[in-house]
């Protein structure tokens, strides 16, 4: 989210903006032939258009379709069978969003990162990967730590780390509390989906009363 192109999706005239991208044929050509706005990791902005070109990168760098690295590498050693990926008028897999997949699979995922990569005594990730994505790497335009597409959060004295997808869907690791909380949810574009945040000081108020 710091790649220095001109890509904003809270900007509607940014033209890497993810509503013009959909528009396009190639998506990830797209992103690549935009012009830098400022000096790469120098600024946050988000970008799908950004993390729809790490699927890109996958695909070049191990000679494996994106899908095939994600099963082999990860939901098949987690026991994910039931999800469904969207795919760009390319024919690449979207990257960027729009998977499809259970809440217990997505605790998984969480889970694999609260074990610090490791999925009953198999090793998916190295610790100092998962160490290192999870540390705050940059800061969003409002001010938060921001790792390597985990947003970064407090609440009372519990540091958090979380993955979210427009419309309330979050996998949020408590590593103090050794929790991982999901949650799903269909307020697209919309600040309601941030009332998660609200459940989640509940659960911790809970939590410390039990």
């Amino acid at each position: 989210m710091s790649s220095g192109l001109a890509c904003n999706d809270s900007d509607f005239s940014s033209p890497g903006n993810e509503e013009y991208m959909y528009r396009q044929q190639d998506w990830v050509k797209h992103i690549l032939d935009l012009r830098l706005t400022s000096e790469p990791g120098s600024k946050w902005a988000y970008c799908t258009g950004g993390v729809v070109s790490l699927g890109a990168i996958i695909e070049d760098s191990t000679s494996m379709q994106t899908e095939d690295f994600a099963a082999n590498f990860l939901f098949e050693p987690l026991g994910i069978s039931n999800y469904h990926w969207e795919f760009t008028p390319s024919g690449r897999i979207d990257t960027g969003g729009h998977i499809h997949m259970m809440p217990r699979d997505m605790a998984k995922i969480g889970q694999l990162f609260l074990q610090q990569g490791l999925w009953n005594e198999q090793r998916l990730m190295s610790k100092q990967w998962v160490e290192e994505s999870i540390a705050p790497q940059i800061l969003t335009n409002q001010g938060y730590p921001y790792g390597y597409l985990w947003w970064r959060g407090r609440i009372d004295t519990h540091d958090f780390y979380y993955a979210v997808g427009n419309g309330g869907q979050y996998i949020t690791i408590i590593p103090s509390l050794d929790m991982v909380v999901v949650s799903t949810g269909q307020n697209y574009n919309s600040s309601l989906s941030s009332q998660f945040f609200i459940l989640l000081k509940n659960l911790i108020d809970a939590v410390h009363k039990s």
